[in-house]
């Protein structure tokens, strides 16, 4: 479980080395692929591990937060948006923009998602570690 939000990390743009970017007329394609690789992820994720990862960090104080918990964070988007400027419900970030939201009104983040036994600093250690 851990090895598939690593998965996740590796193409996050700031999160360790990252995915260096393509030319700008392969911008969309690169959407699309990122897009299809984030979907991957999160249905192999049946634990619901990115997500509580994602609620965790989104409860923390930003000023607190590693510069690879925020890249996460920019990756996801903002947790609050004004009306029609978020993403659509079949996006496949949605979910965790979702997640950070929980996190950002005071879910219990563990009790949001059960089948997650890790919290958000043993996700990141051991993500790092595997990177």
């Amino acid at each position: 479980n851990l090895a598939m939000i690593a998965k996740l990390m590796l193409i996050i743009p700031g999160y360790g080395h990252g995915r260096k970017r393509r030319d700008v007329d392969d911008e969309e394609e690169e959407k699309q692929l990122l897009a299809q690789e984030i979907e991957t992820v999160r249905k192999a994720d049946m634990a619901g591990c990115g997500m509580r990862l994602v609620c965790e960090l989104g409860a923390a104080d930003e000023d607190k937060l590693t510069e690879e918990e925020l890249a996460i964070l920019a990756f996801v988007g903002p947790g609050v948006v004004k009306p029609g400027e978020g993403l659509l419900p079949d996006s496949s970030l949605w979910e965790y923009q979702v997640s950070r939201v929980m996190g950002q009104v005071g879910a219990n983040c563990a009790k949001a998602f059960p089948a997650c036994p890790y919290n958000a600093t043993k996700m990141v250690n051991a993500i790092n570690d595997l990177l």
